[in-house]
């Protein structure tokens, strides 16, 4: 018994001292090996790579990085094992798939190479499937989203990194590790000015304007505009540059500037080696300063435009004085309700942009908006029972009441700042949209017909298969582009175009907005638009819109009168769904084609003692529509005040001898056919061409010069807002 308890314990020491040794020969595997502890992951960080491919943001590799040099390390596409997002949407267009790894390779730097890496450095690229197409445009916040994990052991020269199974992640939940790291090389020159940094940061604060005028409310805001800004590379102060803003869709609105950067392909495009070099060879300037202004009110489809309008309007003038910008490559690149934003400036400012590249745009701006403006006209044509209040802006610096010369003066030819298609049929224009994007072509439809009618052009309309390759659809486009036309306003729409972001395929359309020249505008003829719309004999049959009334009847567009104008021809406003809201070429209540309109301009400002003015117009105001601030808005339907609406603005402002505006409230207005007042007359009554204005006490200063801050109007009669009178001085 003895002898055997002494074997056994023989055996545990031998036993032992063989654990013991082989725990320590594991424990010098593990240095030799570099074996991660339990805790431990060889991998310390990720990075997505990304690109901004056709339908956006798209993952181009992952880069790993361990905690060693990788030197002479046998990776391969079974070394890791990745995932990434999936969508029912996206369809391959190559040999692959969604997420399949196409190449692994060690570099020094996290970036692709095309020479499969250095094969030296701590990080491990792992390029991804990129050949596939979405329906939809792509958001880098999924896109940019994907879980790695190395599941093969790497062989170094002198050891082995074993593989674990912990997942590294992108924002991804439910892995070990998460950190949210990407990088979009082809960006890397945008600054960023914002005063919500997040988690992208700043470069600088937002621009600050104050006193923007909003024309949904008639108030004046403060406003803090975030923006992204890419100078080029080489800029220098002493340099020469041409400029590009692009406004995107209400779909970025209220965010970052670098979200709004990553949201379509565009920004990448004018920030590229490519289009530096085009408007150096094409203009001779030094470079293409690309500006992404960031908007948190959308311009409403059916409505005025907000404060915020005002301060992009500065930031574009801001960047153009600060950076050297040549006033003759100013461009604008918009979608959808961006390019509502460029439309409207275009209107308001003449010649402005030296072109225009839309997407999918509709114009639903161009009205004369009254005080009141009564919505919901096809529907309940004689009521405004769902009034909308609009009020129009008349910040001199924001609309102008001058054209340019071909010499680039300015001259004062007293256009209509609201008779848009008189002020833009001189333009460089670029529409792109899709053949069943019903508001969009409506809209351009609409043009197409007033100038075939009253001026005899015949804007010509390219439709091109989507299905074609791109080298056809870009052929096509540049043939189509090179066609003889006497104005330059091009309309290209799609078919067949099933992903959203077909238009922004073409490169040609970039290449042609960018070889567009302020100048050439100047020196082109508009159209003989500038005087009132006349409505024609005869309705042309098969005018039909897209869009229906409430029985489902049609909604036709009108038949101008050759040789007519434009003025006062208000485009149709429409909801997004089939029944119209207004028609084509709509008037305000109590107006009618039939009657005839005119227009009326104020001729003189006289003051009457130290309280009355008299405003002279050159037609006769009898019946005027006059509304004063405070009023509350009438409703037609029940024939009742509306409690809780009132009218934000006074119909005009007035100015001294020294230009400066005059704090006086307007008591009531009427109509005389003399400068003179006349006693107990009311609001709104008399006839002549005379407005007579009663002030509450006494006036500061004599009113030299008026500003008209909203539309007025008679039965016969439209005098349009933003209309100066600048009195004694001069029209500079």
């Amino acid at each position: 018994m003895k002898k055997q308890r002494i074997g056994i314990f023989k055996r545990l020491i031998v036993l032992g001292v063989a654990a013991i040794m082989t725990f320590a020969l594991c424990v010098l595997c593990a240095c030799v090996n570099n074996k991660p502890s339990q805790t431990g992951n060889p991998i310390k960080s990720m990075t997505a790579i990304g690109f901004m491919d056709y339908d956006g943001p798209k993952l181009k590799a992952i880069a790993l990085e361990y905690g060693q040099d990788l030197t002479g390390a046998d990776v391969g596409k079974d070394t890791y094992q990745i995932a990434v997002f999936t969508s029912i949407n996206c369809s391959s267009k190559g040999n692959g798939n969604i997420g399949d790894i196409q190449k692994v390779y060690v570099n020094d730097k996290i970036e692709t190479s095309e020479n499969g890496g250095s094969g030296t450095g701590k990080y491990v690229i792992i390029e991804v499937f990129t050949d596939y197409i979405s329906q939809n445009n792509l958001v880098y916040t999924r896109t940019m989203n994907v879980k790695a994990k190395q599941v093969k052991d790497i062989t170094l020269g002198d050891g082995t990194i074993i593989a674990r199974y912990d997942e590294f992640a992108n924002n991804i939940s439910g892995a070990t590790t998460t950190s949210y790291s990407f990088v979009f090389p082809e960006l890397e020159g945008f600054k960023y000015y914002t005063n919500n940094p997040g988690e992208f940061g700043a470069d600088g604060a937002a621009y600050t304007v104050e006193n923007c005028f909003s024309q949904q409310d008639g108030k004046y805001h403060n406003i803090n505009l975030s923006y992204a800004l890419y100078l080029p590379e080489d800029y220098n102060e002493q340099g020469n540059y041409a400029m590009v803003t692009i406004q995107n869709p209400a779909a970025s609105a209220n965010t970052h500037p670098k979200t709004s950067v990553l949201t379509y392909r565009s920004a990448s495009v004018y920030a590229s080696d490519w289009a530096q070099q085009l408007v150096k060879d094409e203009h001779g300037v030094d470079g293409l300063i690309v500006l992404v202004p960031v908007v948190t009110e959308r311009v409403n489809d059916n409505g005025g435009t907000p404060a915020e309008y005002e301060a992009i309007v500065s930031l574009w003038d801001h960047v153009i004085e600060t950076y050297h910008v040549n006033k003759n490559y100013v461009y604008g690149s918009g979608q959808s309700v961006g390019g509502m934003i460029l439309l409207e400036t275009n209107r308001n400012r003449d010649n402005y942009f030296a072109g225009m590249l839309l997407y999918d745009d509709q114009w639903a701006q161009n009205y004369y908006i009254d005080t009141v403006f009564a919505r919901d006209m096809v529907a309940n044509p004689a009521t405004a029972n769902n009034a909308e209040m609009h009020y129009p802006r008349t910040n001199g610096d924001i609309t102008w009441d001058y054209s340019y010369g071909t010499n680039g003066e300015k001259i004062y030819d007293g256009h209509d700042p609201y008779n848009y298609y008189y002020l833009v049929s001189d333009d460089n224009i670029l529409v792109l949209n899709c053949t069943d994007n019903n508001l969009s072509n409506d809209a351009w439809t609409e043009m197409k017909y007033l100038y075939s009618d009253i001026a005899d052009y015949e804007l010509e309309r390219l439709v091109i298969d989507a299905s074609d390759s791109l080298d056809e659809q870009n052929s096509a486009l540049t043939e189509y582009l090179g066609r003889t036309n006497t104005l330059n306003i091009n309309w290209v729409s799609l078919e067949n175009a099933t992903e959203g972001f077909n238009n922004r395929k073409l490169n040609d359309s970039y290449k042609w907005l960018l070889s567009q020249s302020r100048e050439d505008e100047i020196k082109r003829e508009k159209l003989d638009l500038n005087h009132p719309f006349e409505l024609a004999d005869e309705q042309a049959e098969g005018r039909e819109s897209h869009f229906t009334t409430l029985d489902h009847q049609p909604v036709y567009f009108l038949t101008a009168k050759h040789g007519s104008g434009t003025q006062f021809y208000n485009s149709a406003w429409f909801n997004t769904n089939t029944v119209a809201d207004a028609a084509p070429g709509w008037l305000p209540e109590g107006m009618s084609w039939e009657t005839g309109v005119q227009g009326a301009h104020i001729e003189s400002v006289t003051a009457i003692g130290n309280n009355t003015v008299a405003i002279k117009y050159d037609a006769d105001m009898e019946n005027i529509v006059i509304n004063l601030k405070g009023d509350k808005v009438y409703n037609q339907v029940n024939g009742q005040y509306r409690d809780n609406d009132l009218i934000a603005l006074d119909p005009y402002d007035f100015y001294d001898a020294n230009g400066n505006k005059i704090d006086c409230t307007i008591k009531t207005v009427y109509v005389n056919n003399t400068a003179a007042t006349v006693s107990g007359a009311e609001r709104g009554s008399g006839s002549g061409y005379y407005v007579i204005i009663e002030f509450e006490g006494t006036l500061s200063a004599t009113p030299v010069a008026v500003v008209q801050r909203t539309t007025i109007r008679t039965n016969q009669v439209i005098a349009s807002a933003s209309h100066l009178f600048r009195g004694l001085t001069d029209n500079e």
